[in-house]
């Protein structure tokens, strides 16, 4: 028997980009009070068919591990739902630095220190 509900999931991938001074550690972004000043990079990304299968198996018991790692790419190329790696990555991927959810809404940040993925950043994935 399968039961369906009216509604779907509709998920959605926003990306903020932050440029800190040398100085900043991740605990120091925190402090700060207006991070406004420091975003260099707000937009959309796509969910592509690979991560919302990993979410799907979250849902059902399939998988049992969130995403863990980001990294970051230089390839301009267009992201489609097929794609399972970035087309060029810059650098290793990196460890999450906080998970957690405000308002329906999940939350990843990752900070790169000044030693971390140094290029020009044109992609982006959790993994």
């Amino acid at each position: 028997m399968s039961v369906r509900n009216s509604s779907q999931i509709d998920l959605k991938a926003n990306v903020d980009v932050y440029a800190l001074p040398k100085d900043f550690t991740y605990e120091k972004f925190l402090d700060v009070a207006d991070k406004t000043k420091y975003l260099q990079y707000s937009g959309k990304n796509l969910v592509v068919d690979a991560g919302m299968n990993y979410i799907i198996g979250l849902m059902n018991g399939t998988n049992s591990t969130a995403f863990s790692y980001c990294a970051v790419g230089s390839n301009g190329t267009a992201v489609t739902s097929g794609d399972t790696a970035l087309n060029t990555q810059i650098g290793s991927r990196v460890s999450i630095t906080n998970k957690y959810s405000t308002s329906l809404n999940a939350k990843f940040d990752t900070f790169f220190s000044t030693t971390d993925a140094n290029g020009t950043w044109q992609e982006l994935g959790l993994f």
